[in-house]
């Protein structure tokens, strides 16, 4: 994990993940040629992942080995005990759509409806070293969208109190097919370029 846990253990609340040392640190005493010792196959006795009620608790700082690392295996931690946290009340989920994807929802309750707003612009990193005449100067890395590229079929499946009539792409008004089930409304994007919003009415 990039960095030490906090020592916890779960004695009223529930356990998620556990814990697995390492053989040995790496420190001048003891080396590994890799950048990991490898783990013991026996967990430590501690937990890696405990939550109870309304509070989730990781040992390891994962967001900012995340922030830090890009790791996947931090994310899919996170996502992971998210879900076992939050069970049944995950209110949005979507297939194919990649990570740097962002959904937001917006009830309008005048209105009857949600917007499903869909976003899709990735970023390049452009700036670093400029030398002028002999003189250096360091400037701040920029993310800019400079290329934008169509989805497809993405899948979008929204927590919703019951049925409802429709869901219309916007803004095209295009009504989409859809499904309820198990207290959720699914429906696809069939394409969209940067950004698209889908009104569940």
């Amino acid at each position: 994990m990039h960095l030490p846990s906090r020592r916890m253990k779960a004695a009223t609340v529930r356990s998620a993940a556990k814990v697995y040392d390492p053989y040995f640190n790496r420190t001048v005493e003891h080396f590994c040629s890799h950048q990991h010792t490898p783990n013991k196959p026996e967990p430590s006795g501690f937990d890696a992942v405990v939550f109870d009620g309304r509070i989730l608790c990781f040992a390891h700082p994962v967001f900012s080995l995340y922030h830090a690392t890009g790791a996947v295996m931090h994310k899919q931690l996170f996502e992971n005990a998210l879900r076992a946290f939050l069970g049944r009340e995950v209110q949005l989920e979507t297939e194919n759509l990649p990570s740097t994807g962002r959904v937001t929802l917006m009830r309008q309750d005048a209105q009857n409806r949600t917007i499903c707003h869909i976003l899709y612009a990735p970023t390049v990193l452009r700036g670093g070293k400029l030398e002028l005449g002999g003189n250096q100067r360091e400037l701040n890395t920029t993310e800019i969208i400079e290329d934008l590229v169509p989805l497809y079929n993405v899948k979008v499946s929204v927590k919703t109190a019951g049925p409802v009539r429709r869901v219309v792409l916007q803004p095209e008004n295009r009504e989409l097919p859809f499904a309820f089930e198990d207290g959720k409304t699914t429906f696809t994007v069939p394409k969209f370029t940067c950004h698209t919003m889908a009104v569940i009415e």
